[in-house]
């Protein structure tokens, strides 16, 4: 309904009912022509709500945009290219080690290690810091404030990338072609090919020499021999190497994009072992004071009293227990019963 003085404005209306602003195309709000709704709610208003359909099997998830499936951490595998690779390059006692920090999987401190192998903190110290951690296989972690730190250790999450970066490194340095050497046989100098050709100056070689132009040595003058085998040497040496480290290069290709997870300290839950020896203790003081209690009841019938404590020297003597004599003596009561002049009373 509109009021009083609704009407007096009916003027300034179309003949539609929508204002003259509104008609000319130029709505209030910023709203559309002929609208009554703001802004705000013409937004929520226009935005699509999914259809939920009951019944349809949930599609399976869309691989990356590269094609690539993902890549999970595999355990196992991870087990076996370490072990390889330990076996291949490190001492028995960093394999040790190591090999305790992936069956553990998780964040160790040295001295943990050490009472777990049965080893001296120094020597497990000494393992980790001298090729583990520096090879990129360990990660080392410090927390805390000096002079109370303490220092954990971990698989590092890198370790299959570096490591796959070192081998790579090595390969192709010893599949470098380098360039012609020459040594002296009888002082055993090298000179590479620029150093050689600076020597030219000795232009003439001794008799026997190869030329008038041979390189001679600068200590013992002595004509210079290329080493021709240095070639075949290096190859022999990189066939030998991919001979021996194939199935570890291989692996290593195959899980050079596995992720690493950061392992986490381990849950303590050996705070609660050492209840368990006092509630076998109260269980078992139970047990014992049932069977005090049983063997009392076997030794006292219900109809008479307790055995008494031994007398004190000069007192009087004890009742005797019934179970001494065998049956209990007759009460005053049965005595009178059984007496032939009280029958009749």
């Amino acid at each position: 309904f509109w009021p009083t003085r609704g009407r007096r404005l009916g003027s300034q209306r179309g003949c539609s009912g929508i204002p003259r602003r509104a008609a000319r195309g130029s709505p209030p709000w910023g709203r559309a022509e002929g609208s009554r709704m703001p802004p705000r709610r013409q937004q929520a208003a226009s935005k699509v709500v999914p259809v939920v359909t009951v019944g349809v099997q949930p599609q399976a998830a869309k691989p990356p945009p590269d094609g690539k499936p993902s890549v999970v951490f595999d355990h196992g595998l991870f087990g076996r290219w370490l072990r390889m690779l330990l076996v291949a390059f490190y001492t028995d006692e960093e394999a040790v080690v190591a090999d305790v920090l992936y069956r553990r999987a998780a964040l160790l401190r040295d001295t943990a290690i050490a009472r777990f192998l049965g080893l001296p903190d120094r020597q497990v110290r000494q393992a980790l810091e001298r090729r583990l951690v520096p090879d990129g296989l360990a990660e080392r972690l410090t927390e805390g404030v000096a002079p109370h730190t303490h220092t954990f250790y971990r698989i590092c999450p890198a370790a299959i990338a570096v490591v796959a970066q070192r081998l790579q490194t090595l390969e192709d340095r010893l599949g470098a072609v380098t360039e012609d050497e020459y040594y002296c046989p009888k002082c055993r100098r090298t000179y590479d090919s620029l150093q050689a050709v600076s020597l030219t100056k000795h232009h003439r070689a001794k008799d026997g020499g190869s030329g008038a132009f041979a390189f001679l040595c600068e200590d013992c003058s002595e004509e210079l021999m290329v080493a021709a085998e240095t070639a075949k040497v290096q190859h022999d040496r990189l066939q030998r190497f991919r001979t021996q480290c194939r199935d570890l290069l291989l692996l290593t290709r195959e899980i050079k994009d596995m992720p690493i997870p950061h392992f986490k300290r381990e849950v303590q839950e050996r705070r609660k072992e050492p209840q368990a020896p006092a509630a076998t203790s109260g269980a078992a003081a139970a047990a014992a004071a049932a069977a005090t209690s049983a063997e009392h009841a076997d030794a006292w019938p219900p109809q008479g009293p307790p055995p008494l404590a031994a007398a004190a020297p000069g007192a009087a003597a004890a009742r005797p227990s019934p179970t001494a004599g065998g049956a209990a003596p007759p009460s005053g009561r049965a005595q009178r019963l059984a007496c032939p002049h009280h029958s009749g009373s």
